[in-house]
């Protein structure tokens, strides 16, 4: 018979031929234990289990899955599998591979159980089985990296999606769920995934000061320690090529260990994991300030980044890779990124040259150590990130060290940018001087690739604002401007004796929580088109004496300084004309002494030493 690859609903395929049905291009056939969807999941970096379904998997009572006593199961859940893809859900789109795989792994977990109860059919399962199984989901105990746990809403919500696709696929397979099992309820309601529930369950961000301190170490790594980490290793790659036969380690090249002490390292293995924890480094630094998924940012090869001019003659920088998401096949796409980035690309790039040039890939987060002779793109950054977060003393959050995860980083990159374009994120400003990006090129380069991203930042803008908007409420809160003097006015009489949560609930309440806030050269605009001056638009040039949005906090103390101490210096400077003067002499009297009294900042003391005087 023709080769068929997912093309006929299994009601179309006579019974002798479907045991030889290809499944894959792979060449898998509907007999085989094993369906190999390598090939129609080609996320490089992806753990070779994750893009397979494996039939003989072992079960609780100490027997697989593919003994003679399962067959009829088995076929079971393998036309279900099957139908997903060859005749899917009435409504739906074919779901992707890798969707059908993380399927494969919810319905395992159902098969165990029902083998467990006695079930030998799909058809046996009734309302009332159906409910102890969701009672079983919810209070089963799972090891998350060594930590017990019960299983996230979120799973137990895909758990629940299987056993309604089986009921959903009765009438293309034999043997099927035959009652609606959630008696119309949604699966996110049986799971317990209440809105309130589902924003609790997001990705995490990493918080402020864990972000601040891995950014420097990972800074410290890529900046520095990567000259004398790039330099032991190139001597000890020189070494290597010229005995290509001879299996490298200490005991066998025992002249290493002093050629590696000059460079301060104590023997190949301390240069190993050094070289270990700067991949890791250009991994935090790329894509925690481009926003890249792990499966994008896996697949940067050699040579990923493009060089390019702005209409203004501006140099930026993109980041070629492969996007995966939302789309049927992976495409080539770009990402706008900042020169930190460039320089961890450069240093990857030098990093995985010798391990390149020996496998002949061009991808450049491989593994370090090979697997059955083969090099390969690394599959496990979760666990790297983690181990450089011990491995530095990373600062604790709450008084333990902060769990890290790729997608993280995505999150965080949204709030990063929401906050230092939006709401004044003045620490990592200080700390990054050298991390910039053009905000309106990122947004128009972004909302051409990557709208999810887009979504991510426009929330985080949002969650900020908020936060800021609280901020600027609080009783007693230091505030100048215009605009800071006329919420002054009001704010006690709304928000006395109000903290935190209060206030934000009390600006939901009044409707002032889609106040568009964000950072200008001065202070925060609170943008209200009755009191505007302009339109809100960036570098804002509004007078923050007479702007009614303006408001100046004391985090803004130090440019404040800075405009008086030029004021300062361009009237005792030689040579000015009396117009120049006095115009000088206007702004510091009309623009930053205002501002200086207000906030009760002493002038004279910060001019006179650079320092606050009491």
């Amino acid at each position: 018979m023709e080769a068929l690859y997912f093309q006929q609903p299994l009601s179309e395929i006579p019974k002798k031929d479907k045991p030889h049905l290809i499944l894959s291009k792979a060449m898998s056939k509907y007999e085989d234990m094993i369906w190999d969807f390598s090939a129609e999941i080609p996320q490089v970096g992806l753990w070779y289990g994750y893009k397979c379904i494996k039939w003989d998997f072992n079960l609780d009572n100490g027997k697989k899955f593919n003994d003679p006593e399962y067959t009829q199961l088995m076929e079971s859940a393998k036309d279900f599998i099957y139908s997903l893809i060859s005749d899917p859900i009435e409504g739906r789109d074919i779901p992707k591979y890798n969707t059908v795989c993380r399927y494969f792994y919810c319905l395992c977990l159902l098969l165990k159980w029902m083998i467990n109860n006695g079930y030998e059919r799909f058809s046996q399962l009734d309302k009332n089985s159906i409910e102890r199984y969701e009672q079983y989901l919810k209070n089963r105990i799972s090891k998350n990296n060594g930590r017990k746990s019960f299983l996230q809403p979120a799973y137990i919500h895909l758990n629940l999606i299987v056993v309604g696709n089986i009921y959903l696929q009765r009438e293309k397979i034999e043997d099927a769920i035959m009652v609606d099992p959630f008696d119309g309820d949604t699966t996110y309601e049986r799971a317990g995934m209440t809105r309130k529930k589902r924003v609790m369950n997001k990705t995490k961000r990493i918080p402020d000061e864990v972000a601040v301190d891995l950014l420097a170490k990972a800074f410290n790594y890529v900046e520095i320690k990567s000259k004398i980490i790039l330099k032991a290793m190139n001597k000890i790659e020189k070494i290597r090529k010229d005995h290509p036969d001879k299996k490298f380690d200490n005991r066998n090249f025992p002249e290493v260990v002093p050629i590696l002490k000059e460079d301060g390292f104590d023997n190949l293995r301390d240069l190993n994991e050094e070289k270990s924890r700067l991949r890791t480094a250009c991994y935090i630094i790329t894509a925690y300030f481009s926003g890249i998924r792990i499966s994008e940012g896996m697949s940067i090869k050699k040579g990923c980044i493009e060089k390019k001019k702005s209409k203004d003659g501006t140099d930026y920088y993109l980041l070629h890779s492969t996007y995966y998401k939302t789309v049927k096949n992976p495409k080539s796409s770009t990402w706008l990124v900042p020169e930190a980035v460039v320089t961890a690309i450069d240093v990857l790039e030098r990093l995985t040259k010798p391990w390149r040039d020996d496998s002949g890939i061009d991808y450049l987060l491989l593994n370090m150590k090979k697997c059955n002779n083969k090099r390969s793109v690394s599959s496990k950054m979760n666990i790297s990130l983690n181990n450089f977060v011990k491995e530095t003393g990373v600062v604790y959050h709450q008084g333990k060290p902060w769990h890290l995860s790729t997608h993280q980083f995505r999150t965080s990159f949204a709030y990063y940018m929401a906050k230092e374009n939006k709401c004044n994120f003045k620490f990592l400003q200080e700390q990054f001087k050298h991390v910039s990006m053009d905000m309106t090129m990122w947004y128009a380069i972004t909302e051409e690739e990557d709208f999810e991203l887009l979504s991510e930042v426009e929330n985080a803008v949002d969650e900020v604002s908020l936060d800021c908007l609280g901020d600027i409420m609080t009783p007693g809160k230091n505030i100048g401007g215009a605009g800071g003097a006329y919420i002054s006015e009001r704010r006690d009489k709304i928000f006395q004796g109000m903290a935190g949560e209060d206030i934000i609930k009390t600006l939901n309440k009044y409707g002032m929580d889609d106040l568009y806030i964000r950072s200008t050269i001065y202070g925060l605009c609170v943008f209200n088109e009755e009191h505007a001056e302009c339109n809100a638009g960036f570098d804002c040039l509004c007078n923050p004496n007479t702007c009614k949005n303006a408001v100046v906090t004391d985090e803004y103390k130090k440019h404040w300084i800075e405009l008086a101490q030029r004021c300062r210096e361009l009237l005792s400077r030689q040579g000015q004309s009396p117009l120049q003067k006095a115009y000088t002499q206007k702004q510091l009297d009309e623009f930053i002494v205002p501002i200086f009294k207000q906030m009760k900042w002493n002038l004279e003391g910060l001019l006179g030493n650079g320092k606050e005087v009491a």
